[in-house]
């Protein structure tokens, strides 16, 4: 399991990424930047978060897609930033449910960018934070800290 850090370094990488990519053509988000970039090693990943409301749509989809394109062809010219894999993640309230929006909601998971919807990100990092918890109340039942997060 790799392990993130912010990556704030990369600022003109993406910045200028989502003008080319026209990645705030729409309102969906609060300000025209980019969320949040984490980077492990020689792994970059990009989240962007939409707005609660707002449906991540096929014209927005495609501009993400062309975005994280961008971000790929500017970190391998720089060679000396180390990054050998872009992945891209959404997160919006709502994903459209339409054919084609679900087609390319599929093909961006093949160009490794993956969707979410804000309800199955929370119920999954809850899981995942309930297990981790489960895992270390094994090895530690005594431990107080442990029990007080438990409760």
């Amino acid at each position: 399991m790799d392990t993130f850090k912010r990556e704030t370094s990369l600022r003109h990488i993406l910045d200028a990424a989502a003008d080319e990519s026209k990645l705030f053509a729409d309102d969906s988000f609060d300000s025209k930047r980019v969320d949040l970039a984490l980077k492990s090693t020689e792994h970059l990943l990009v989240v962007e978060l939409m707005r609660p409301g707002k449906t991540a749509d096929y014209d927005h989809l495609t501009r993400c897609r062309a975005y994280v394109h961008s971000i790929r062809y500017r970190t391998e010219a720089e060679t000396g930033l180390g990054i050998t894999r872009v992945t891209g993640l959404i997160i919006a309230d709502k994903l459209a449910n339409n054919p084609i929006v679900q087609k390319e909601l599929g093909e961006l998971a093949k160009f490794e960018v993956y969707a979410y919807s804000w309800e199955s990100l929370l119920t999954t990092s809850e899981k995942r934070w309930r297990d981790f918890l489960e895992i270390i109340g094994e090895r530690a039942p005594q431990d107080e800290r442990v029990q007080a997060l438990k409760g």
